[in-house]
């Protein structure tokens, strides 16, 4: 499954390019990274708990490089002659505090990413034909973490959208319903 690690590395260059470069844009960027250099850590935590609860359900997973796309991790698996590819959100808090909501504007920047990987899917040259032949199927989301001194915990997990190559009379109950267990990830808390 490297070629899913580079392909999500090239898709993740594309975006970047087409984002148009504004000063405004720059000064606001360098102040958020300022403010979050001190939480890189807590969203590392997070983001790696949320890493290995999909793994645990046999997802090949992994962390965007930087967060430099709407998706902090980006998941894929296959269920019969079917390709998963998940995109998932996750915003960490420390102790009580919530962790941060999306707003409606990050929600619809994760489904235009969503469907631009399902896009770049098709039409990659490091995705493997063999896997071309599975019917892809993209779903997206988001997941709160809590995190104490000793315990991590998933307080608030979404789905948004998912997306398929092909129409939904083709699409399973069985995988619907697969999809949609992806992103109830368990809420109970775990020893850090």
């Amino acid at each position: 499954m490297e070629w899913f690690k580079d392909f999500i590395e090239e898709t993740r260059q594309l975006w970047q390019e087409q984002k148009e470069f504004k000063l405004e844009e720059w000064i606001e960027e360098m102040e958020v990274l300022l403010e979050e250099m001190n939480s890189v850590e807590k969203g590392n935590i997070g983001e790696e708990h949320v890493i290995q609860l999909l793994s645990n359900r046999e997802f090949y997973t992994i962390p965007t490089e930087r967060s430099h796309t709407p998706s902090d991790i980006c998941g894929i698996k296959l269920y019969k002659n079917y390709l998963h590819i998940v995109l998932i959100q996750v915003k960490t808090a420390k102790d009580q505090t919530e962790p941060e909501v999306l707003s409606k504007s990050k929600i619809n920047e994760l489904r235009i990413f969503t469907k631009f990987v399902l896009d770049r899917f098709k039409v990659s040259s490091l995705v493997p034909d063999e896997i071309k032949n599975y019917k892809p199927l993209i779903s997206n989301g988001y997941a709160g973490v809590r995190l104490t001194d000793d315990d991590i915990q998933i307080v608030t997990s979404n789905s948004y959208t998912f997306w398929m190559k092909t129409s939904m009379s083709d699409f399973e109950e069985l995988v619907k319903e697969l999809v949609c267990l992806t992103h109830k990830l368990p809420t109970k808390k775990q020893k850090r």
